[in-house]
């Protein structure tokens, strides 16, 4: 079995929720609708496993003797070989989903969500005080704002 923790971490959405000009950050329970597919483990540019969204695609994966399924994480273990050799360690690069509904604001011009990693997520409780972690997490929403109106705030 192929531990998850393995390689380095690369949350490029976290990284980019927090260079935006606002940045939000929300609890949510078991019931949140969590982004999909926004994980990828990439090595020397190739993909050589990602997060699965869609249950029908899960159940072949878990047929198929080509993968390693480890909950919704596919490796490919064809691709996955060339890294058991290499001295350079897989990424699991973690993007941002554009936050279509908040895009629609006529003065914001991006909007992200962005999942935190473990520590992070702990960190953003202890810093509202939130008491009862259990099946809670949380999310970043960044936020760019049209440059018009950046300016007027600037005079």
């Amino acid at each position: 079995m192929l531990p998850l923790g393995f390689g380095k971490k690369h949350n490029v959405g976290v990284k980019q929720a927090l260079e935006s000009d606002v940045l939000i950050s929300f609890l949510t329970n078991r019931e949140y609708d969590w982004p999909k597919n926004n994980l990828k483990i990439v090595h020397q540019g190739e993909v050589v496993g990602e997060d699965v969204s869609d249950p029908g695609e899960i159940n072949r994966l878990k047929q198929s003797e080509e993968n390693i399924l480890c909950g919704n994480i596919v490796i490919y273990k064809e691709k996955f070989k060339k890294v058991q050799y290499s001295c350079e360690p897989p990424l699991m690069v973690i993007s941002a989903k554009p936050c279509l509904e908040i895009e629609e604001i006529s003065f914001v011009s991006e909007a992200m969500i962005a999942s935190p990693s473990r520590l992070t997520d702990e960190y953003v409780k202890s810093k509202i005080n939130f008491k009862n972690t259990a099946c809670i997490g949380s999310f970043l929403v960044g936020l760019n704002l049209e440059d018009s109106l950046i300016e007027e705030g600037k005079n």
